[in-house]
């Protein structure tokens, strides 16, 4: 018993730990000597399995994480630099283009023919055709029209400024004559297109009972043919009256240019007119041509007897237009 005792004290088994792991160290001798060497429980060969940490490598997996380099495709996202191609809402600055129909981008010309004239829409004033400081051409006024004028194309050209004319015709009279029933006027050639406002006789009514009956008439001539065109009839007192001028009153009556007209006036009363031989007398519109009459009339005439070089004594207000 004692033996054994001593047996099991022999063998004696120390174990120690340290940094590297478990060391063991194996039974010893009587002599206190080991046939073992001091062994590490980690395997060298199993150390290989630190080939296993070659796993560590899959850590290069982490290279995956250069993947993240993908994430430089949100480099793509500079591919919002396309909507730098916004920027061909620049191209909508050709909408500046438009602007090309004001020539400088911005504002609109309102004519095109620099120099050209014309009237303004209320016919106060003459415009031109002029270009403005923003590059662009406007119609500008060039002539304000005085009062009591009016705008105009002359000639159905020129824009001129022009008011109501009043052309006495015949004023210093050479004869006269006093008759009743009778149509007497001026033959007109017009040159303008116009307006007559009014137009008066000279005439000296005699002395009678009752009224003198008027009758304005207007005839548009085509060789010895006559229109009726316009009539209108008055009643004059001729009661102790001296020579005047009868009057239409205001009228309206458009003429135009290239025809001829026969303005005068019959009346039922003797009365005296006055003449003079003489012709082509410029007027507003034209100028005169000669005197027509008619004798023994009940009513308006139908035709007109000429009186070549002589012209009756009145006067025609008139405006171009």
């Amino acid at each position: 018993m004692k033996y054994l005792i001593y047996a099991f004290l022999l063998v004696f088994i120390v174990i120690s730990c340290d940094s590297s792991g478990i060391r063991r160290i194996k039974v010893t001798d009587d002599a206190g000597e080991t046939n073992d060497e001091l062994i590490d429980d980690t395997d060298a060969g199993n150390s290989g399995d630190t080939g296993n940490t070659g796993n560590s490598g899959n850590s290069g997996d982490t290279g995956d994480t250069g993947d993240t380099g993908n994430s430089g495709n949100t480099g793509n996202s500079g591919n919002t630099g396309n909507t730098g191609n916004t920027g061909d809402t620049g191209n909508t600055g050709n909408t500046g283009n438009s602007g090309d129909t004001g020539n400088t981008g911005g504002c609109i010309s309102d004519c095109k023919n620099l120099g050209e004239k014309k009237c303004s829409n209320d016919f106060s004033a003459v415009e031109e055709c002029m270009v403005s400081i923003d590059g662009c051409s406007y119609w500008t006024m060039n002539e304000g029209c005085n009062p009591d004028y009016t705008c105009i194309l002359y000639a159905g050209v020129d824009p001129v400024c022009v008011t109501t004319v009043r052309d006495p015709v015949s004023e210093s009279t050479t004869g006269n004559s006093e008759k009743k029933d009778v149509y007497k006027g001026n033959e007109f050639t017009c040159t303008h297109n116009a307006t007559i406002k009014s137009f008066e006789l000279y005439l000296d009514l005699a002395w009678s009972m009752g009224d003198t009956t008027i009758t304005f008439v207007i005839f548009e001539k085509l060789g010895a043919d006559i229109t009726n065109i316009f009539q209108k009839q008055i009643s004059a007192d001729n009661d102790n009256v001296s020579a005047k001028y009868y009057s239409t009153g205001d009228i309206s009556v458009n003429i135009d240019s290239g025809k001829n007209y026969v303005l005068g006036a019959m009346w039922n009363q003797n009365a005296r007119y006055y003449y003079v031989q003489s012709t082509g007398q410029v007027v507003n519109f034209g100028s005169v041509i000669q005197a027509l009459g008619k004798e023994n009339l009940s009513g308006v005439p139908t035709s007109l007897d000429p009186s070549p070089a002589y012209s009756f004594r009145m006067a025609v207000t008139s405006i171009l237009r």
